[in-house]
């Protein structure tokens, strides 16, 4: 779910800076996000860290080489994302064009 929402947040970026787009073809879909919605990069790319690379054969995001082993969220990586979620879900429902938002940033979630 948590990588679900980072691809939601990034594509919602895309759309309503598409006028942007042009002007800003070098930047990223993630960097983008975290600039429309003033999130941390550091926090967007915490967690597609922990969603795409981690987790065990029934969690992991992407596959691994054959070979590879599974490395499975700690608990405290699990409570970080289990609080950072929906952190960032209330952002996109907090975000308006005329309201300035404070920056969510590493610092406003449990220590990693």
């Amino acid at each position: 779910m948590a990588y679900f929402i980072l691809t939601l947040f990034q594509k919602a970026a895309e759309e309503a800076t598409s006028a942007e787009k042009a002007a800003s073809a070098k930047e990223g879909a993630r960097k983008r996000a975290a600039r429309h919605f003033r999130i941390d990069e550091k926090v967007l790319g915490k967690i597609g860290e922990l969603s795409s690379k981690r987790g065990d054969e029934r969690t992991a995001r992407t596959a691994h080489e054959p070979g590879e082993k599974f490395q499975e969220l700690t608990s405290v990586e699990k409570q970080w994302l289990e609080e950072a979620i929906p952190r960032v879900i209330l952002r996109l429902g907090e975000h308006a064009p005329s309201i300035s938002l404070a920056l969510i940033s590493l610092g406003d979630l449990p220590r990693l």
